[in-house]
């Protein structure tokens, strides 16, 4: 049972016996009587569910998520209640999160930007205190910032993974980003880029040979960049049985450290160019200035150089271009290839090459559509002939030599491709 005991001057405080047997005080300050009975009444009851192990009643527990701070501290220290959690902000949530032993350089510098996101918007405030509306505030500030889709959809899920920490630590109940799950989707509904061989093959001719393995890699080898290709060593490389073995930093905490990769006849000769060059060179990409004093590639800014090489080569300047060359690349295996394959060589799943990186280009509608480009050119061709008056008959009009050929030509193709049809002893 628990007692109150009044210190004078208005001063009160309870007294009870602990389950250890000891003796324990809650020191009220100055309150009137009527209260210190309502909080001895539920401490009482907190004491009763404490030695049976049975749930604290329903009154009690509305009771205690009104209660100050400071007397939840006090429950606290009491040995009644659990310790509250610390007041944390998003800074402090930021650096726990920071700090994991999975969370690898890299991801860091990224996490890092994203955060600032976060706590430019909140500031000081205490997880405790941010709500389902607080998160939504937080999206339409992002989206009237004028950001991209894809990158409000990165932040907000980074602050959902953030508020998961939160709940995991019992900083908070629940995470106020679980409402906002329809809001993270990526992506604006645009065509995919696709980078033509091309373009790429003239692209090519204007790198320099550091340049010109990186951008072979990406696009003919689909590896990314710069993390997989500026990590690819010599020792990696074997040439004679035409594979790649590629170590994948975005992956191996999901236990895929390393992938193999086939080495196709485009890409096997610019490695061949690339070794006669390297001079007992360790990396494959020989671009020392992008490079840290360990070798890596963390904080290195490669796209400015590209997009100099794409105005000066006169190709298309992708937005994203290391990323079309990959997608690209992974599109040319899914043609010819079965999609596990082209997933294993890639190093995702079969769902993420369907999502993000397999293209649909114009040449899939002309070979849907049956068009060849020699018929195309041949119908173009036809076309472009005036057919002149109809005054004659119509043998007379189709007289013309090169309507001639082209008319010839097309039924020649038409016949061939209708006797390759048949069965073999027809044919014969």
């Amino acid at each position: 049972m628990a007692s109150i005991c009044d210190d004078g001057d208005g001063r009160r405080r309870i007294l009870f016996v602990a389950p250890d047997q000891k003796r324990k005080t809650i020191r009220l300050g100055k309150t009137d009587r009527r209260t210190a009975d309502g909080v001895a009444r539920h401490v009482e009851t907190l004491l009763a569910a404490l030695i049976g192990g049975q749930p604290v009643a329903r009154e009690t527990a509305v009771w205690l998520s009104t209660v100050p701070a400071k007397l939840k501290e006090k429950l606290a220290a009491a040995g009644l209640i659990e310790a509250p959690p610390p007041d944390l902000t998003i800074g402090g949530l930021l650096d726990i999160y920071l700090a994991r032993a999975d969370v690898k350089d890299s991801t860091k510098t990224v996490r890092t930007a994203w955060g600032s996101r976060l706590r430019e918007h909140f500031g000081t405030r205490s997880v405790a205190t941010i709500g389902p509306r607080d998160a939504e505030a937080l999206r339409d500030a992002l989206v009237h910032r004028e950001l991209a889709g894809p990158t409000v959809g990165r932040v907000l899920r980074f602050a959902r993974q953030l508020f998961n920490l939160a709940v995991q630590r019992n900083l908070i109940s629940k995470n106020p980003f679980d409402a906002l799950a329809h809001n993270f989707r990526e992506g604006t509904g645009k065509p995919r880029d696709y980078a033509e061989a091309d373009d790429v093959n003239r692209l090519l001719e204007h790198c320099p040979p550091g340049w010109r393995t990186l951008v072979a890699l990406a696009r003919f080898g689909g590896l990314r960049c710069p993390s997989e290709a500026f990590l690819l060593r010599w020792e990696h490389v074997d040439l004679p049985t035409r594979r790649l073995t590629v170590t994948s930093p975005k992956t191996e905490n999901q236990g895929k450290g390393w992938r193999s990769v086939p080495i196709s006849p485009a890409l096997a000769g610019f490695l061949e160019a690339a070794w006669e060059l390297a001079e007992g060179s360790t990396f494959v990409v020989d671009l020392p200035q992008y490079r840290g004093q360990e070798g890596n590639w963390v904080g290195c800014n490669i796209r400015t150089q590209l997009v100099r090489l794409m105005k000066r080569a006169s190709v298309p300047c992708w937005s994203r271009p290391f990323r079309v060359f990959r997608s690209s690349c992974v599109t040319d295996w899914a043609k010819e290839h079965p999609i596990h394959a082209v997933a294993s060589w890639a190093g995702h799943t079969v769902p993420v090459a369907g999502k993000h990186y397999l293209t649909v280009t114009d040449a899939d509608f002309r070979r849907a559509t049956g068009e060849s480009s020699d018929q195309k050119a041949a119908q173009k061709a036809a076309q472009q002939i005036p057919v002149g008056n109809r005054t004659g008959s119509q043998s007379s009009e189709c007289q013309n030599p090169q309507v001639l050929i082209a008319a010839s030509s097309c039924g020649k193709a038409r016949v061939e491709a209708r006797e390759e049809s048949y069965p073999a002893r027809i044919r014969t």
